[in-house]
């Protein structure tokens, strides 16, 4: 049921955040702005809620956020995901060690513009850029 539910999610409502993709005629009565608006006013208080959480108990905070994937710093061993058998709790998606370069280019960050960089560096991609 899990499975199910979630592959509703990603295949239907997820998609809410791209409105191109219902201006086709057959497709226009499944784009509801105010629906679209509610899950993603609620999505953003439920996450604003689970990273205050995890600041409180960790003292750490995202680097980065991308709709509902966030990007922390965390030590070998650590973890942040959650252990319940909840739907919409945090999971481990990626795992990246740092090397002593990409963790340079960490501390060395002085605007978003370079901590995206480094983020972009540390998942081997450009979009940084």
């Amino acid at each position: 049921m899990k499975r199910f539910l979630g592959a509703c999610y990603k295949g239907y409502v997820g998609r809410m955040v791209n409105p191109d993709m219902w201006t086709a005629t057959r497709m226009q009565h499944h784009h509801q702005p105010l629906w679209r608006a509610a899950i993603m006013a609620h999505c953003r208080w439920r996450g604003r809620r689970v990273a205050m959480r995890i600041a409180r108990e960790t003292g750490r905070w995202p680097i980065r956020t991308m709709t509902d994937s966030w990007v922390y710093l965390v030590g070998e061993g650590q973890t942040l995901a959650d252990d319940s058998d909840a739907l919409g709790k945090m999971v481990l998606e990626k795992h990246v060690d740092l090397t002593d370069e990409m963790l340079l280019a960490f501390a060395a960050a002085e605007t978003t513009h370079e901590v995206r960089l480094a983020i972009a560096a540390a998942y081997g991609t450009d979009e940084g850029e």
